[in-house]
């Protein structure tokens, strides 16, 4: 699978660099900065309209129907269990993955989205690439919130889509040596995306400034 980079890069509106809202680490290499601001600047000033998608895009002609979108990251997070008796146990810090799942279905040109989270998911995660043929069960998605996506939100999944890096073997399994991941899934099609740091859709696009 190669992802074919799109032939009209105007697909969004003009590029709005917003240094401040980007959370870099300062041992980040400089090409990877640079690159960084460039997706994080993008998703936060772009805006859309379904005349202006490019046709290398999965949401291309995506109306009366609809793509899935797989977020996979890696975090570190302890616990507190509650046993029947009453008692809390607190784990240490550990790795887990935390998997969240977009359904977006086109409905005369409004795109209505469906935010879901997966169950707890132990580090490392070797089922996440399995996401682009077939969702399984024991995944456990639970629907957190469901709306219509606005422009801006929208080009937020556009921006992720235009500017990920397609995955190599070594991104299959996420382990503590592969990236963040964006699996865009339209029936049969899909595209396995890695990008050099987390970009926390669902954030990004709850907090959007829909103004």
């Amino acid at each position: 699978m190669q992802l074919i980079e799109p032939k009209n890069k105007l697909f969004i509106n003009p590029i709005i660099f917003l240094h401040n809202s980007l959370n870099l680490s300062k041992f980040a290499r400089i090409p990877v900065f640079c690159s960084l601001i460039l997706i994080r600047s993008q998703m936060a000033s772009a805006q859309t309209s379904t005349n202006s998608i490019s046709k290398q895009s999965l949401f291309y002609e995506l109306n009366a129907d609809s793509l899935t979108v797989y977020e996979c990251r890696v975090v570190e997070a302890t616990q507190e269990l509650t046993t029947s008796d009453g008692n809390k146990i607190k784990t240490d810090s550990q790795k887990i993955t935390i998997t969240n799942k977009y359904h977006i279905k086109c409905i005369d040109n409004t795109y209505h989205i469906r935010i879901y989270t997966a169950g707890l998911t132990p580090f490392p995660n070797r089922k996440f690439s399995g996401l682009k043929i077939r969702e399984k069960k024991y995944w456990n998605f639970h629907q957190d919130t469901s709306f219509v996506l606005s422009p801006k939100q929208l080009a937020i999944f556009l921006v992720a889509e235009d500017k990920g890096k397609e995955a190599n073997e070594y991104d299959y399994a996420i382990t503590k040596h592969t990236r963040y991941q964006i699996i865009f899934k339209r029936r049969k099609n899909f595209k396995q995306l890695v990008f050099d740091q987390s970009l926390n859709l669902k954030q990004r696009i709850l907090n959007v400034n829909l103004k």
